[in-house]
């Protein structure tokens, strides 16, 4: 009669063969040997054919009578002089008493993680099959199937056996095990409930963390069961180092009740970095829906004061690790700006991240951008370090909302060992003027960069551009005062921003008072800088008694910028034209106005029109503006001046440009307002004027430079209180920046055209 069979698992290692099964003999025949069957032919694997009780199984054949009453287990477990065909079936022959063969194919696996937790489910019933065996087959199949020998696995592996620290329940259903081994290997598995044998696997497979501090690895595991456990049950947590698996049962008495308690309880004995693997993966498994509102207080309280004790670097020379940070900026509550440098080996290192307690993980290390540090590179060559690169310095923004009031920070260095070291980053206040949060950022890189482009890219713009969005608006109405009664119809309103110096006003009104058509139209000065403001406004009071020439003061409560102020100005605009004059621009002679103004009307398709202008040598300041590509800026379009500083040669016939300066440009008030004034996406006073020109382009109208008409500028002398050349000049390679990441295709267009 023809037996019953069954292959529950079948692996193929490199050299070895595993097969659990059962086989129940009928009809009086016994099993006496087993066959591979194969290209080759059939291999004899009688010797490696082992016997042994199956309960289960039997208690399915207790009640069939042609059944022969022995152990229904089939186990073999065999070392191969060659590899099986990787096919993935296996086809044996079952060679019974009576003569005859029972066939039976199954599916071979050579997965090893499936292996492990085939093993860590049945370890019960391989239990079973060791008995069955001497001493000596026992652990000659105990070695191929990868199970400790538990008088000998300890020992064998030269590691103790694992150690339990931690078991509780953070919610009802969550369960926390944390422990430790010496062995580097060391990975949790999953846990088993002993009541119906079900596996639930970790929620992540590879917890290992070894502690720098110890030697030892701490594994954190959570597990989420389908629902809460009875009193009585029993929980069994199976890990593995490699292929050897230890069953450790795991104790639950009064590990339902108070979970964090145990668990702050736990954490106080460990170092802090240890406690942030710990808490991390804590926060990981239980999202915050799951826990009571006091136990979420409680974990982010945990977390921040790890955070406190972590070290503020990195360093681990027996590593070759090092992770140093000079500049740890928060910009504006949008993210945190870093400088520093690192020695990082990239075959020891997996990744580095930063984070805020209770907020994701951000990788950085892959995007950073690297820079030369001749410093450092110079002190760690001294030491005798190994230095792959001379690109030691590294700068990188972290774009991740940061709360009011948050005060640190950390880096993590993830080794591809499994160790992660932490360091903590202090979080300064920010500044409250915009300003100030940028210079920093744009004091710290070098022009000369090898890769600028990509450094503008992905670091120095998105932090600026963070920085600069969230710089408050004035608040309530501007402040107006009038100095003299304004005139009725206004054809131009002049629009005269104030930063810095306030005396212009006196010198400009000079050549204003003798130009009946400048006496007749709007002027608005607008005080941008808060530290002029009431010398400006005592000032006014002298020079409208003097001149008698009408004019508007403007005060914003604040510094706004370039292009704010010149569109609050602007905003208050009466005539039927506004022209954007700067504090320092000074009229040659009178009649310049309205020779302007006729020129807007006469010239075709007029969108912008502007003067020549020219320094107090009578050399060329601005004669229009064209734009130009700079290889060493990674392609950005620069705004350049043709004839700039060159004699002034004379030309009365107007020329069409792409570009004129925003230092004294004349438009009609309805085009102004449809095109919503100037953008106030670029800081200071770069670049507003060409954006303005090239949305006038874009609207089907021209710009026209009228050479004919001259007046003086003294250039930037009104912005002398800005600060350093540096910070300055790196300003205007960000404004630059982002006027070619906006106008890129469209300058490229024109250009090409011309």
């Amino acid at each position: 009669m023809t037996p019953s069979s069954c292959i529950d698992f079948a692996f193929a290692g490199q050299d070895s063969l595993f097969v659990f099964g059962w086989l129940v003999e009928r009809g009086g025949a016994v099993l006496q040997g087993v066959q591979l069957r194969g290209e080759a032919g059939p291999i004899d694997l009688a010797g490696h054919l082992y016997r042994f009780p199956r309960p289960d199984v039997a208690s399915l054949w207790a009640q069939d009578d042609e059944t022969v009453a022995r152990d229904y287990g089939v186990g073999i477990a065999v070392q191969l002089e060659q590899p099986l065909r990787a096919d993935g079936r296996l086809a044996l022959s079952f060679v019974l008493s009576d003569g005859t063969s029972s066939e039976i194919e199954a599916a071979l696996s050579t997965d090893e993680d499936r292996f492990a937790e085939f093993v860590a489910g049945q370890a019960d019933r391989l239990e079973r099959l060791f008995a069955a065996l001497d001493e000596t087959e026992a652990r000659r199949l105990r070695n191929v199937a990868g199970l400790p020998d538990p008088d000998q696995a300890d020992a064998a592996l030269g590691f103790p056996a694992p150690q339990i620290d931690l078991v509780c329940f953070l919610t009802a259903t969550t369960l926390l095990v944390i422990g430790h081994s010496l062995d580097p290997e060391i990975e949790a598995i999953g846990v088993r409930m002993r009541a119906n044998g079900t596996l639930l696997r970790f929620r992540r497979a590879d917890l290992r963390q070894p502690m720098a501090s110890e030697g030892a690895g701490c594994f954190v595991g959570l597990v989420t069961l389908e629902s809460p456990p009875a009193a009585d049950e029993e929980l069994v947590l199976y890990l593995s180092a490699k292929t050897t698996l230890w069953p450790k049962p795991l104790g639950l008495a009064g590990s339902t009740a108070n979970g964090f308690a145990a668990l702050e309880r736990h954490l106080q004995v460990s170092d802090p970095n240890t406690q942030l693997v710990i808490l991390e993966e804590v926060a990981r498994a239980t999202p915050h829906w799951q826990i009571t509102a006091a136990d979420a207080l409680r974990l982010g309280a945990l977390w921040r004061a790890a955070v406190h004790r972590l070290p503020t670097t990195v360093d681990r020379a027996d590593l070759g690790l090092r992770l140093i940070t000079d500049l740890v900026h928060p910009v504006g509550g949008q993210g945190v700006f870093l400088v520093g440098w690192a020695l990082l080996d990239r075959d020891v290192v997996r990744s580095v991240s930063f984070r805020v307690p209770e907020s994701p993980e951000v990788e950085i290390w892959r995007d950073w951008i690297s820079h030369q540090r001749p410093d450092v590179w110079q002190a760690l060559k001294r030491e005798g370090a190994h230095l792959p690169s001379d690109e030691l310095g590294f700068t990188c923004f972290v774009g991740q909302p940061i709360a009011r009031g948050q005060k640190s920070a950390y880096l993590v260095v993830h080794c591809r060992s499994g160790l992660s070291l932490r360091m903590k980053l202090d979080l300064p206040a920010a500044p409250h003027d915009p300003v100030e949060t940028l210079r920093p950022i744009l004091s710290s890189f070098n022009p000369a960069h090898r890769d600028l482009r990509a450094l503008l890219d992905r670091h120095i713009g998105p932090a600026v551009q963070a920085a600069w969005s969230v710089r408050k608006r004035p608040a309530g109405e501007p402040v107006v005062a009038e100095f003299g009664a304004p005139a009725a119809n206004p054809e131009v309103s002049l629009v005269i921003p104030l930063y810095g110096r306030f005396d212009f006003i006196e010198f400009q009104m000079t050549q204003f008072v003798d130009d009946p058509f400048v006496r007749g139209s709007d002027i608005i000065y607008v005080v941008d800088d808060p530290a002029i403001y009431d010398q400006t406004r005592q000032a006014c009071l002298e020079v409208s008694r003097f001149f008698e020439v009408p004019f508007r003061l403007v005060y914003a409560r604040r510094n706004a910028g370039f292009a704010a102020a010149t569109n609050l100005g602007a905003s208050l605009a009466r005539g039927r034209y506004i022209l954007m004059m700067n504090s320092d621009v000074m009229p040659k002679r009178p009649g310049w106005l309205d020779e302007l103004v006729a020129a807007h009307r006469a010239l075709p398709d007029p969108g912008a029109v502007a003067p020549k202008l020219i320094y107090e040598d009578g050399s060329v300041q601005h004669a229009g503006m064209q734009f130009m590509r700079m290889p060493a800026w990674g392609g950005l379009w620069v705004n350049d001046h043709p004839h700039k500083g060159q004699p002034n040669l004379a030309a009365a016939e107007p020329v069409e440009f792409l570009a004129l300066t925003g230092a004294c440009l004349l438009l009609r008030t309805t085009l102004w307002r449809e095109l919503d004034g100037l953008s106030e996406d670029y800081i200071i006073g770069d670049f507003e004027d060409s954006d303005l020109c090239l949305r006038i382009l874009e609207g089907g109208r021209r710009n026209w430079l009228l050479p004919a008409i001259e007046l003086y500028h003294l250039e930037r002398q009104s912005q002398d209180r800005i600060g350093d050349t540096e910070w300055r000049r790196n300003l205007s390679l960000y404004n630059c920046w982002m006027h070619t990441r906006r106008w890129d295709e469209a300058i490229a267009r024109r250009v090409e055209a011309r």
